[in-house]
């Protein structure tokens, strides 16, 4: 049943965001054909190009903010609004419908952040672009194997693994909150707010003294470690894989507690009224 919740999700979620990725990847290109034509690059000493690049900026702006009212808004209309009362009379758990948005909210992040990037890249690609990064890719192998004494494919699965977690975990802060401030009789997107407020503060606070206690464990077993970096590249493996596991581990208490707020307060106190 989760599967089938992920793709009902995907195509709801895929309504919205993907004619705001064609609006921006069509600016983009049309942006780059101002910029390549001289005959328009002059017009008003470049008053046009600089009008452009200001509604570019605005458009990767407007979409940031467009996925976060999405994720936003698909979890608060289909668990707490006018869809609610359909969605939890199906025979699926709370946790199927809480994981199933968490998840699909991610990937299409992924997708935005995608599309950003790909937009910049159609704005500033030349030949001196494309050859520094033929260079990039010719040298980066030697350099990653003389100073990252780490296997390329772990420290890729280490680094995809990391910004997943915590990916996941700062949408389930969002239905945290949510989940919060629909408790409120009134103002509940107010409630919902300061809620969020308070739990990044608290969350900030978690992650500073739990991040503090595990690299201070991890630097007594390492004596020395973060002093010899220039001298002892092992030392400076071991440093980023256990950055890498203090990140996530911290990522997932974080994910835990946002997760267990959400789903107490949709399972046993879920007003729709």
């Amino acid at each position: 049943m989760l599967g089938k919740l992920m793709k009902y999700e995907f195509k709801s979620v895929a309504r919205t965001l993907l004619p705001a990725y064609l609006a921006v990847l069509v600016f983009a290109l049309l942006s780059r054909f101002v910029i390549q034509n001289d005959s328009l690059a002059d017009i008003g000493d470049g008053v046009l190009i600089g009008i452009l690049m200001f509604i570019y900026s605005l458009a990767i702006m407007a979409l940031c903010i467009i996925t976060i009212i999405i994720v936003i808004q698909r979890f608060r209309k289909n668990l707490m609004g006018d869809e609610a009362y359909l969605s939890h009379t199906l025979p699926v758990s709370i946790d199927s419908h809480i994981w199933s948005k968490a998840i699909i909210a991610f990937i299409w992040s992924i997708f935005s952040t995608l599309i950003i990037f790909i937009s910049i890249f159609i704005l500033v690609v030349n030949s001196d672009v494309l050859q520094s990064i033929s260079v990039f890719l010719t040298e980066f192998p030697a350099v990653y194997n003389e100073y990252i004494k780490i296997p390329f494919p772990v420290f890729i699965l280490e680094s995809i693994l990391t910004l997943s977690v915590s990916g996941i975990t700062s949408i389930l802060s969002f239905y945290a909150a949510l989940s919060i401030g629909h408790q409120f009789k009134k103002h509940k997107l107010l409630g919902a707010m300061l809620a969020y407020l308070g739990i990044s503060l608290i969350l900030n606070i978690l992650w500073r003294f739990s991040g503090s206690i595990l690299y201070d464990m991890y630097d007594a077993i390492f004596s020395g470690i973060y002093y010899s970096y220039s001298y002892n590249f092992e030392a400076l493996a071991a440093a980023i894989n256990g950055t890498f596991i203090a990140t996530c581990l911290i990522s997932v208490i974080q994910g835990a507690i946002c997760y267990f707020i959400t789903r107490v307060l949709l399972g046993k106190r879920l007003n729709l009224e």
